[in-house]
């Protein structure tokens, strides 16, 4: 069984998530759409808010196949299986792409059992940030750029070979030594 990346129609990623969970359940097929939890400032104050990781898209776990490809096709909602590189019309197998495990790895090691990507926290000092605790521990290579007024780390995933720049919350605490 391999992941696969299906586009849906924006903000509609839950309701897609169900019908497949409810439609496919007999084929094993396991689908989540992953979320991330930001800090967002409403009238002065931070607020936490839960938010895609990517919005538009359901990661599905299944045995593709043209049948499965095809009846997942049908889902309301759904506008198409992402693939890579180029398809033969006359070659079915080529309509779709599974995620390369380099690729998925991060990404599921970032969501925690809910599929959200909780806060991460972090120690300042002079030069550098040292994350203490949470999904970016020992992941700081993905760490690309920190916002320290806006509580965020912009981190860095690929996904079927495109570079995809995410805020998280991350939670940092000056080191006064």
């Amino acid at each position: 069984m391999k992941w696969y990346v299906v586009y849906v129609e924006t903000s509609k990623e839950s309701l897609v998530s169900l019908y497949l969970n409810k439609y496919f359940k007999q084929l094993d097929l396991r689908c989540f759409f992953p979320m991330r939890k930001v800090p967002e400032r409403v009238e002065g104050s931070f607020v936490e808010v839960v938010k895609p990781l990517f919005p538009g898209y359901v990661f599905v776990y299944a045995q593709m196949n043209p049948d499965l490809y095809t009846s997942i096709n049908k889902i309301p909602r759904i506008f198409r299986i992402l693939r890579k590189g180029k398809y033969s019309r006359t070659d079915i197998d080529s309509y779709y792409t599974e995620i390369d495990e380099k690729e998925i790895e991060p990404i599921l090691g970032l969501v925690g059992n809910d599929g959200i990507i909780d806060y991460s926290q972090a120690i300042a000092t002079d030069n550098e940030i040292v994350v203490t605790s949470g999904p970016l521990k020992g992941r700081e290579e993905l760490i690309k750029k920190i916002n320290k007024r806006k509580m965020r780390a912009k981190i860095e995933l690929n996904l079927l070979g495109a570079q995809c720049d995410i805020d998280v919350g991350l939670n940092i605490v000056n080191n006064s030594e």
